[in-house]
């Protein structure tokens, strides 16, 4: 879920289990908010065993959809990999930044669509500076 402000701006990142209700975890991203529901879902006996980490890959980026869902503004990656990967501008505002034909460093995470992954964090990847010529 998504916690706003009087004016509509998020504020903060909450998850709550459907199950076991009293679990809930909070942050100031959704990134947070996942490293904080992964942790109290092992210290409550939910699951047992570890939590599968996020992943890391380098990317470029071929095409951008942006789309508005429930009042939330979303970019869409097409990548050099074949997969999308996706990211809430609200959650992270420096996604604005991400053009075509970009190189990006993206650590996500699996979603259940095939083909689609979520961004927790991303930074642009810098060329080498070319070697100089005698």
């Amino acid at each position: 879920m998504v916690i706003k402000d009087a004016n509509g701006y998020v504020k903060q990142s909450g998850l709550v289990n459907v199950r076991h209700v009293c679990t809930v975890a909070i942050g100031n991203t959704q990134a947070e908010s996942m490293e904080a529901y992964k942790k109290l879902i092992v210290e409550n006996g939910i699951i047992s065993g570890e939590i599968v980490s996020d992943k890391k890959t380098d990317v470029t980026v071929n095409e951008i959809e942006k789309l508005v869902i429930d009042g939330n503004s979303w970019f869409y990656f097409l990548c050099s990999d074949g997969n999308y990967y996706r990211v809430s501008v609200a959650e992270n505002p420096s996604a604005l930044f991400i053009r075509e034909g970009d190189t990006i460093t993206i650590t996500y995470t699996e979603t259940d669509l095939e083909g689609m992954r979520n961004i927790v964090e991303w930074t642009k990847t810098v060329p080498a500076a070319p070697e100089a010529q005698e």
